[in-house]
């Protein structure tokens, strides 16, 4: 994510996005794990437990938004706050202050299901050629399952993107987490932990 003059974006956007309810995505997180290790929740079918069914969605969809911009927030040492919105080409938005000036980055949260090849992952980044004039979304990818793949065999064609960033769990347990971008720059690994 990078930092954006306000004066260049549209004001009816900035508007909209003025609007949205912002969360502390740390104070999110802490609640869903209280929630995710609750013996009751522990007797759910794997597809409720897990927020797959198609009722779920946006509540799976916030916790990757919660997921992303905690990382975020941890990496760029700066507090990030996140809306969830399902607009135009992206699910949601993170906020931030700097020097009393708030900044807003729209996110496109995707998912790569347990993956076993980095071809996966290339596949998904392909089909990112889709959003010709989004130079201000970043797209945020949750590697659903491991996270262990061969970063170098990642392969990024030319995208009108704000960024990209790869994000997922190093262990069952969830404590252990990676992101890995921005893949349009100089990728960088930077670990950190879940919350607690």
């Amino acid at each position: 994510m990078q930092k954006r003059e306000n004066g260049i974006w549209d004001i009816i956007r900035l508007n909209e996005f003025g609007k949205l309810v912002y969360y502390n995505p740390e104070e999110q997180l802490r609640g869903l794990k209280r929630i995710e290790v609750d013996p009751q929740i522990q007797l759910l079918a794997p597809e409720i437990r897990e927020l797959r069914k198609r009722e779920f969605k946006s509540h799976l969809e916030r916790r990757q938004a919660a997921l992303f911009c905690y990382a975020m927030s941890q990496l760029l040492e700066q507090k990030l706050e996140y809306a969830y919105s399902e607009k135009s080409d992206y699910d949601c938005v993170a906020r931030w202050i700097d020097n009393d000036v708030q900044h807003f980055t729209p996110i496109q949260l995707k998912e790569v299901h347990h993956i076993r090849t980095v071809s996966q992952i290339n596949v998904e980044i392909s089909k990112l050629g889709k959003y010709t004039d989004s130079e201000d979304m970043v797209v945020a990818m949750w590697v659903n399952g491991y996270f262990h793949a061969n970063l170098n065999e990642i392969v990024v064609p030319p995208l009108h993107l704000g960024g990209l960033w790869l994000y997922g769990s190093l262990s069952s347990f969830q404590d252990n987490w990676v992101l890995y971008g921005d893949l349009l720059k100089l990728p960088t690994v930077y670990e950190w932990k879940y919350p607690v």
